[in-house]
């Protein structure tokens, strides 16, 4: 079966139509128009809580000894991947 992806149903999910312009690249900015807000301040603060912690776990996992390195990488992908289900939650409510 040949599927092509549909760019004109693409979705993007951010905080902000500010964080939404600033995660684009150049080519995307062209064909990617749809976004989906999380206008509710409470879910948004706990995802940017997630992402947050996901980010400072990954910025720590880069500077773990290399004895706890795999470890830490492992923990800071955990925390990416509950951030990213997390912010999906949200949107689908």
């Amino acid at each position: 079966m040949d599927l092509e992806p549909n760019p004109k149903k693409f979705q993007a999910h951010t905080i902000s139509p500010a964080e939404f312009q600033a995660a684009l690249s150049a080519g995307q900015k062209k064909w990617l128009k749809r976004m989906s807000i999380i206008t509710d301040p409470i879910l948004r603060a706990r995802v940017e809580h997630a992402e947050t912690l996901a980010g400072g776990a990954k910025a720590a996992a880069a500077d773990a000894p290399p004895a706890t390195k795999a470890e830490a990488k492992a923990a800071a992908q955990q925390l990416a991947a509950a951030a990213e289900a997390m912010r999906a939650a949200v949107i689908k409510t």
